[in-house]
């Protein structure tokens, strides 16, 4: 997957078929920690949030978004890594944008 920038709509996810137990793009943090995800799908799934520091080796973290169908969401929380990505349980289609500050 391609590594993106944060602070861009659409940047993990754009209007896209994510595959069940498809990856979104790697977001690079640039050491901004404080997260917030908004975006929406068209139907239930979890989205798993996931971490590395080397972009090689990636790790479940217990960030989750459990969708029980279509619309919009929002989460935020502190996640202290160089990179993260999404990971969807289910194939829907998603946008999904992450943002990044402190």
């Amino acid at each position: 997957m391609a590594v993106t920038e944060f602070n861009i709509q659409g940047n993990a996810w754009n209007n896209v078929a994510t595959g069940a137990s498809g990856l979104s793009n790697t977001i690079d943090l640039h050491g901004r920690y404080q997260i917030a995800l908004i975006g929406s799908v068209n139907g239930a799934t979890t989205l798993t949030i996931e971490a590395t520091l080397d972009q090689i080796n990636w790790y479940a973290t217990n960030e989750r978004i459990f969708l029980v169908g279509s619309g919009d969401f929002h989460k935020t929380f502190v996640l202290p890594v160089p990179f993260l990505r999404i990971r969807s349980s289910l194939n829907i289609t998603a946008t999904v944008s992450v943002c990044a500050t402190g």
